[in-house]
Order: C-alpha cells, then structure tokens, then sequence
C-alpha cells in the first residue's frame, strides 16, 4: 500500500531533520545548516535562523540536496519575513539545484494551506509542478489546493495525474473518492472507497472515510455504523472515527449516543474538529438541552464560519 504520511513530511520540512551529508563541514557549519533546517528544536526567530541559513549557502561548503534544502528552508523564513521575492528566488533555485525536492516543497505547500496561507501555498505548488511536472505528491497537493476553492473540476484534473504517476497511492484515490462525491456521483465515490475497503480491511483510515462518506450522504446507514465500530476496534477512541460515528448516530436519532461519542472525540483531541461541536449541538438540541446546544453551536461557527449551512451535506467533504 502507498500512501504519504503528510504530517511526518511536514515535520521533516518546517521543524527540521537534517539530512545525512554529503561531505563533512567544519562544526560551527554543521550547526548553521542544523540552525537553518530545525529552527524550533535550536529555538531560533526567523531573524536568527535566517542568518544561520545565510551563513550556511555563503559558505560553499553545501552542494545537491543539501544545497537545496538550505534555500528551502530560507525560502520559509522568508516568506515568514514578507518578502515575496527573494523567497520565491531561493525557491526557484532550490528546485532548480535538486528538483526532487519538489515533493518537500509540495508539502511545506500543503502546511501552507492547513494554516490558510493559500497564496503561498499556491506559488510553492506552481514552482514545483513546473521542475516535476509528473510528480504525484505535487499533483495531489494542487487538487487540494483546488478543492479548497471550490474548483472541483480542476482538483479532479490534477488529482488524475496523481493517480496516473502512482495508480496505488491510497491517498489519492481517496482523495478521488472526495471529488467524485463533490462532482455529484455519490455512487463512483463509495465505489471507490469500498474498494480500498476490501483490498485493505484491516485499515481504519478507510473503513473511517466508509462511515463518514455514507453519514454525509445520509445513506447505507447500517453500513456506516459496521465500518465505524470496525475501526474504532482498530483504533479505540480515535477523535476522527469518533466524530464520523456521532454523525451515524446523528442519521438514526441516537442522540445520547451521538452526544456520547462528540463528547469522546472532543475530550481526545488537541484540536476538535467544528464538526464534533455542531453535531453535540444538534443533539443536546434534540434532547432538549438548548443552553448547550447553543454554545456548542457558537463554538462550532468560531472555528468554521458557515458550518451550519454545510453539516451533514456533501460540502463537508471539502473541508
């Protein structure tokens, strides 16, 4: 089974893990390009680190990968600093000294878009479309990128060409699944899914996007709650699953139990998810309890403005 472990690459890009090098710089070297590539582990500011990066480039000591992953890095501070141009020159040549460097540059992209910096996500997924153009991991972050605004047709097209450069990637075809759904055919999407379903059983992720899929479209309720309670025995207390399955207990009027499993998935995660505030909201509403219905809905709109116009319809697969 492929599949990119999005968080770890991230953590690789923005908080740093130097790569093995290629030669052996003096220390004070060493240290700059670990300075540079882990500022939060050195607790640099962007003013800090982007002198150690400065050091680390003037140096020559650096060449090939690692050469670039120094002027992906200043590329960060940059931006951090609001100077669109010389980040966007030291992400050209970072690509143009290692292009393979494009699929970290597609995900310091999709961080990019977690904390909603769209513009810079964008300019990161353009350069690195154009040094790889047949890059699945670059593809894939441009459909997101696109499903973010709402142009389906587009994510779908750039989501092809991620299927095509790796046909087992299960993120994309996940991901496909999405947009099919989006674009209308419910029913290519759960065949999708019930395809990775079946080649991977065992896999949580999926039976998970099986239940939620289904509680979305408000259908094969039945089918929904089974892969919920599969994948929560795979994965106890997930807040994702648990989330997925207050929905399904959303759709059968279950509202204790559906109060139940949002309290469990906002209890167990860092971040909760809008989604585990409006779906308690709806059922404390149900159950008669209007004071907590109410915040949990305010807390719902905080985090995700228009929630309660797209909960429960098939715009929350955007999301």
């Amino acid at each position: 089974m492929q599949s990119w472990t999005i968080g770890a690459v991230i953590g690789l890009c923005l908080l740093g893990a130097a790569p093995a090098l290629a030669q052996t710089p003096a220390a004070d070297l060493q240290a700059a390009f670990a300075g540079c590539d882990s500022p939060t582990k050195h607790r640099l500011t962007n003013d800090q680190r982007l002198g150690v990066c400065n050091t680390a480039i003037a140096s020559k000591a650096y060449q090939g990968k690692d050469l670039a992953t120094l002027y992906l890095d200043r590329w960060i501070v940059l931006n951090a600093k609001h100077e669109p141009a010389a980040a966007e020159a030291d992400l050209e040549t970072a690509l143009a000294t290692w292009p393979d460097i494009a699929t970290d540059a597609a995900s310091i992209s999709v961080a990019y878009m977690q904390r909603k910096k769209y513009d810079l996500a964008k300019t990161g997924l353009d350069a690195a479309a154009k040094a790889q153009p047949g890059n699945a991991r670059v593809h894939y972050a441009l459909a997101q990128w696109h499903l973010h605004q709402g142009e389906y047709d587009l994510a779908a097209l750039d989501n092809d060409k991620a299927v095509s450069a790796e046909p087992n990637n299960t993120d994309t075809l996940q991901q496909q699944a999405t947009l099919h759904a989006l674009r209308g055919d419910t029913g290519g999407a759960i065949a999708i899914i019930d395809n990775l379903v079946a080649q991977y059983p065992a896999n949580a992720i999926f039976l998970n996007y099986s239940c939620y899929l289904r509680g979305t479209l408000g259908r094969d309720i039945d089918k929904a709650l089974a892969d919920c309670n599969a994948a929560l025995k795979i994965a106890p207390q997930n807040p994702d699953i648990l989330d997925s399955r207050g929905l399904v207990y959303l759709r059968l009027s279950r509202w204790a139990d559906a109060i139940a499993d949002y309290n469990e998935a906002i209890r167990r995660d860092d971040h909760p998810s809008p989604t585990s505030f409006y779906g308690r909201g709806l059922a404390e509403q149900q159950s008669g309890n209007r004071v907590s219905a109410t915040a949990d809905f305010s807390a719902a709109l905080a985090l995700s403005p228009g929630i309660d116009k797209k909960f429960g319809t098939v715009a929350m697969l955007a999301e």
